[in-house]
């Protein structure tokens, strides 16, 4: 009986940790799609929508890069889900997103001022990683109801 006992432990820790992975790369998956998540910019007739990715030409939203552990694993605008897929926080990996369009950070904060090349902006910030970080609880909740 003890036998039986600590097997259904043992059993239920490793199933425990299956469902925190998944929790994890599900709610990884929903913060990186509404980052993704584009409006048209405001030069080509749209408004600023806080949380979105503007779209002019693409060059933005294409520009993501991700990587698992310091190495690339996929680039353009659904490369996270391969990252994703590859990554296993139970084996301490680590996993980065970026956008590596030089304006990517001007396009996500805003940025008023003149830069180093003289060009004077007043460009409002669409927040398209910022506010959806900040949205990761609730992110993280809405998943873990479905897990």
């Amino acid at each position: 009986m003890m036998e039986n006992r600590q097997e259904r432990i043992r059993r239920w820790a490793e199933e425990t940790k299956l469902r925190m992975v998944r929790l994890y790369r599900e709610s990884l998956l929903d913060l990186l799609e509404a980052c993704q998540n584009s409006a048209q910019s405001i030069t080509s007739g749209g408004v600023l929508i806080e949380g979105r990715i503007p779209v002019l030409s693409s060059d933005l939203i294409n520009s993501l890069v991700s990587e698992v552990n310091g190495a690339g694993v996929a680039e353009g605008p659904a490369s996270y889900s391969s990252a994703i897929s590859a990554f296993d926080p139970n084996d301490g990996d680590t996993a980065r997103f970026a956008w590596t369009m030089e304006y990517a950070h001007r396009v996500n904060s805003g940025f008023s001022g003149t830069d180093s090349m003289g060009r004077t902006f007043d460009q409002p910030g669409w927040q398209y990683v910022s506010y959806n970080v900040a949205q990761w609880s609730s992110i993280v909740a809405m998943r873990a109801a479905t897990v």
